[in-house]
Order: C-alpha cells, then sequence, then structure tokens
C-alpha cells in the first residue's frame, strides 16, 4: 500500500519541482502521509486476528484516511502559504493512489477469506 502512496509522491513532487512549487506538494504528501498514520494507528490497537477478519477493519482505516486527508488538507492550506493548485494536486494523487493499493489489498484480503471458507472437493457445504 505504501508503495502505491509513495510511487505517486515521487510523481507528485518531480511535477511540483518542475512548476517551482516543490514546497506546496511536500506539504500534500506529508497531509497525506500523516493521515495513513491514524488509520495505521488504529489498526494496531486492535487485536490479532485471522487474515481474513482483517478485511473491514482494514477497510475502515482506508475510509478514515480517505475522509481526513482532504479534511486537514484545507486546514493546511489555510495555517500555512502554500500554493494551493500544486498542493491539492499532490495530495489528491497522493491519496488516490493510496487508495487504489488499499482496495487492491482488500480485495485480496476478502479472497483469501472466501477461499479459505469455500468447501473443498468432495466436502459438504456447513451451514
Amino acid at each position: 500500500m505504501a508503495l502505491w502512496g509513495g510511487g505517486a509522491a515521487l510523481l507528485a513532487i518531480s511535477i511540483a519541482w518542475n512548476r517551482g512549487v516543490m514546497e506546496s506538494s511536500v506539504f500534500g504528501v506529508l497531509t497525506v502521509i500523516s493521515t495513513a498514520l491514524v488509520g495505521f494507528g488504529v489498526l494496531s490497537a486492535l487485536h490479532p486476528r485471522p487474515i481474513a477478519k482483517w478485511a473491514i477493519p482494514v477497510l475502515l482505516a482506508q475510509m478514515v484516511r480517505t475522509m481526513l486527508a482532504p479534511a486537514s488538507g484545507i486546514a493546511v492550506m489555510l495555517l500555512t502559504d502554500v500554493d494551493a493548485l500544486g498542493y491539492f494536486l499532490s495530495l489528491l494523487a497522493v491519496a488516490c493512489a493510496m487508495l487504489v493499493g488499499e482496495t487492491i489489498a482488500v480485495a485480496k484480503m476478502f479472497g483469501s477469506a472466501a477461499r479459505d471458507t469455500a468447501p473443498k472437493a468432495g466436502q459438504e457445504a456447513v451451514a
């Protein structure tokens, strides 16, 4: 998940470098990373569980990050003197990339849960 966001962060910073607004882009990337850390903090507080049971908590942490990123982004933009276009393009690029990575991870978790609970060949389904 972090690789998707990291790749988008590098791309956003390089575009912002060419526009001359790298500081704004870095603020956007740091805003998304800080909101992702809040979601990871929530996940780390949960008790250990089988991998199949992590899909919903990861999905909820993803929703928290997705809602916090723009909200905290507006606050950071109003409190600092950043280029709004470079800042929000970077923030949204990294947030969208993290969303894609997290969605793929959650889909794989749901898939593994379905495979683990599906009856094997020759077995009856348990109700």
